[in-house]
C-alpha cells in the first residue's frame, strides 16, 4: 500500500470533531497523571499492604526509568519513516500503537494482585516491573502523540482547536478516574469493596484504550513526498555515541535561555507540589484523620470543577495572554493556601470554650476600634 493511499498520510479538514478525535488520548494522559499522582500509593499502601518506602521507591524507580526511556524517544520516531513499518503506519502512528498495545496488558495487570499470580511475598518485584513497563508504554503513546498537530496542519488557528479539545478532555479524564472509584468505594457491597481497585482498573483499561483507538485511527500525519523526505534526510547521521552527545548538548542548551530556566523553575515547584499534595492526601484521609475510604476520591472527583476553568483558561489564553493565567491562578493559590491556615488556626483556638470566649471578645473590641477609630479623627 502507498503512502499516498495510507490513512495515515491522507490530511482532512481539521474541525471541531476532529480536534475532539485528536484530544482523546489525553483522557489517558491526564487520567494516567492523576492516577500517579491520586491512586497509586494510595492502592499499593492501603490496599496491597506495602510499607510506604516501598511504595515510594517503586513510583520514583519507575518514573526515572521513564525519564531516561523518554530522553531517547522522540529521536526514534524522528528517523523512524525509514523503515518499512514506519512508511506504512506511519513513524508516529507505528509507536502509538505499539503503546496502546502494551499498555492495555500492563495497566490491566497492574491492579490484578501480586498475590493471584505469584503468591506472597512478590509485590515490591511484580508492581515495580508492571508499573515501570506502563510507565514506559504511557511515553511511547504520548510523545509521538503529541507531535501529530504538526504534522496535521501548519495552522496555528487549527492548532488551537486541537489544543483546546486536548486540555478540556484531560479535565474530563481526571474527573472520571475519581469518580468511577469513588463510586465503587461507595457501594455496600464487600466484594465490590474488597476488589474495587480492580474494578476500577478494569474500567479505566476499557475507556482508555477506546479513546486512544479512535485517536489513533482518526489522526495523521505528514505525507511522505520526496521534498519531506529529503528534508528528513538532510539532518546529519550520527552513530549511538554522537546522538547521545549531541542530545545531552541540545538540553543543556535550553538552560542558557533565562525565560526557559524561569518557566521550568515555575513548572517544577507547581506540578511537584501539585504531586506531593495528591500523593499523601488520599492516605492521610484514611490513616490519620480516620475518614472512609471513599472520602479522598470523592473530594478528588471535584476535579470536576477544572473541566469549566479549562474552558476558561483556553479563552483567556487567547485573550489575555500566558502572564494574566499565571497571575490569577497564584493567587488563587495563595489565597487558598492562607484561608487553610486560617481554618486551621481558627479549630485549634476553638477547641476549648474559654478559648473561644477569649477570641470572641478580642474580635468584639477589634470592631469597636474600627468603627471609633474614624470618629475620634474627625
Amino acid at each position: 500500500m502507498s503512502e499516498k493511499k495510507n490513512w495515515v498520510y491522507q490530511p482532512k479538514k481539521i474541525t471541531v470533531s476532529r480536534g475532539i478525535s485528536y484530544g482523546l488520548t489525553d483522557l489517558m494522559g491526564g487520567g494516567w497523571n492523576n492516577i500517579v499522582s491520586g491512586v497509586i500509593f494510595a492502592y499499593l499502601t492501603l490496599s496491597v499492604g506495602l510499607k510506604p518506602g516501598l511504595a515510594g521507591a517503586i513510583a520514583g524507580t519507575a518514573r526515572l526509568i521513564d525519564a531516561i526511556f523518554s530522553l531517547f524517544f522522540g529521536a526514534i520516531t524522528d528517523g523512524f519513516y525509514k523503515n518499512a513499518l514506519g512508511k506504512k503506519f506511519g513513524r508516529r502512528h507505528f509507536w502509538m500503537l505499539v503503546g496502546i498495545l502494551g499498555f492495555t496488558v500492563s495497566f490491566l495487570s497492574f491492579w490484578v494482585p501480586a498475590t493471584a499470580i505469584f503468591g506472597p511475598g512478590h509485590d515490591f518485584v511484580y508492581y515495580l516491573v508492571v508499573y515501570s513497563l506502563t510507565e514506559i508504554f504511557v511515553a511511547m503513546i504520548l510523545i509521538p502523540w503529541e507531535t501529530l498537530p504538526t504534522e496535521m496542519t501548519d495552522d496555528y488557528d487549527k492548532r488551537t482547536v486541537l489544543s483546546s479539545s486536548r486540555m478540556v478532555i484531560s479535565a474530563i479524564g481526571t474527573t472520571l478516574v475519581f469518580f468511577i472509584l469513588a463510586f465503587l468505594k461507595s457501594i455496600p457491597d464487600p466484594n465490590v469493596q474488597k476488589n474495587a481497585y480492580l474494578f476500577a482498573g478494569i474500567f479505566w483499561t476499557i475507556l482508555f484504550v477506546v479513546a486512544m483507538i479512535v485517536s489513533w485511527r482518526k489522526t495523521w500525519e505528514r505525507p511522505l513526498t520526496a521534498e519531506f523526505v529529503a528534508e528528513l534526510d538532510a539532518k546529519p547521521k550520527l552513530n549511538f555515541g554522537q546522538f547521545l552527545a549531541q542530545t545531552m548538548r541540545d538540553y543543556a542548551s535550553t538552560f542558557r535561555n533565562a525565560a526557559f530556566r524561569k518557566h521550568l523553575t515555575v513548572y517544577i515547584f507547581s506540578f511537584t507540589g501539585k504531586d506531593f499534595y495528591a500523593t499523601l492526601l488520599p492516605t492521610f484521609i484514611v490513616a490519620a484523620v480516620g475518614l472512609k475510604d471513599n472520602v479522598p476520591w470523592l473530594l478528588n472527583a471535584l476535579a470536576a470543577f477544572g473541566i469549566l476553568s479549562t474552558l476558561i483558561a483556553a479563552k483567556l489564553m487567547i485573550t489575555r495572554g500566558p502572564r494574566y493565567l499565571f497571575q490569577l491562578a497564584y493567587t488563587g493559590v495563595i489565597l487558598s493556601m492562607v484561608g487553610y491556615v486560617g481554618t486551621r488556626s481558627f479549630h485549634k483556638l476553638c477547641m476549648t470554650s474559654s478559648n473561644l470566649t477569649s477570641f470572641i471578645n478580642d474580635c468584639k473590641r477589634l470592631f469597636l476600634t474600627l468603627i471609633l477609630l474614624p470618629i475620634c479623627f474627625k
